[in-house]
């Protein structure tokens, strides 16, 4: 893994490209992740893709795993998203309905998980570093 670091003096400054090895539990090699950096050195990785290629095929693992990486130590670690708890009469109201009522739900689930990574984003970065 490579960090771009500044080195030097306001007027003499450079980045130069330095090969790390971090410690902690690393995430699996792949492509077309998201990182943003925030705060204190804290970077967060979500998603990606690792593809596998034949002469006649082409696979592909899709990541929905999220990661910390914490700059100042060099060290990854797995992070979770939490929402607030269920209860069992909340799971059982989400299994009835018909298909159609199903599917919708499961459409509106999946498009969850980006508003949670949102949120939490929200809370890292303070307002100046948001886009």
């Amino acid at each position: 893994m490579f960090l771009l670091r500044r080195e030097g003096k306001e007027e003499q400054e450079k980045w130069i490209w330095t090969r790390v090895n971090p410690a902690g539990v690393k995430p699996h090699p792949r492509s077309g992740f998201s990182l943003a950096v925030g705060p204190g050195g804290r970077a967060l990785l979500f998603g990606g893709v690792c593809d596998e290629e034949d002469e006649e095929s082409l696979e592909g693992d899709f990541f929905n795993d999220l990661y910390f990486y914490d700059i100042n130590k060099n060290r990854w670690f797995p992070a979770q998203l939490k929402g607030r708890a269920t209860s069992q009469q909340e799971k059982k109201k989400r299994c009835h309905g018909t298909n159609r009522q199903m599917k919708q739900k499961r459409t509106k689930r999946s498009h969850t998980f980006p508003l949670r990574l949102k949120r939490l984003l929200k809370r890292l970065l303070p307002r100046t570093e948001r886009l």
